[in-house]
């Protein structure tokens, strides 16, 4: 089968064999990538991704500060069972049910933008399963 010359051969019989017509701009790129994977080349964005982090540190800080003011709220309340959410989770999340728990609703916010922030700290640069591609560096 004859390929062009400026197609990186992708027009072979990779793609009759499927019965796929050739692919172009990205979906040629991806093809080549699935198919030699240590040439595929991604970016970082780490300015941006350190940008996003800041972010969220930010944001989780200001979760923090929101939550040690709502505690301190609980803790000098009248209302008895707003000062037992101090030790009681259960408690708390009973009249969180009732939209009486602003701790609880700041809890689970802080857990979500937590997962998030923890995310970037343990999820590879590269959104592939192959090992092999390379990143940039900018």
């Amino acid at each position: 089968m004859n390929t062009s010359q400026n197609d990186g051969g992708l027009t072979g019989s990779a793609f009759q064999d499927s019965g796929r017509f050739p692919e172009r701009g990205y979906g040629n790129l991806a093809n080549l990538f699935a198919r030699s994977p240590e040439v595929a080349i991604f970016r970082k964005f780490g300015y941006l991704s350190m940008m996003n982090l800041l972010r969220l540190q930010s944001e989780l800080q200001e979760l923090e500060q929101q939550l040690e003011d709502t505690r301190e709220e609980d803790r000098n309340s009248t209302d008895p069972i707003r000062r037992e959410y101090e030790s009681s989770f259960r408690t708390m999340k009973q009249y969180a049910e009732d939209s009486d728990s602003i701790q609880y609703e700041l809890l689970i916010e802080i857990r979500k933008k937590l997962e998030e922030y923890q995310l970037k700290f343990t999820v590879p640069a590269t959104t592939s399963a192959h090992s092999t591609c390379q990143q940039r560096t900018n």
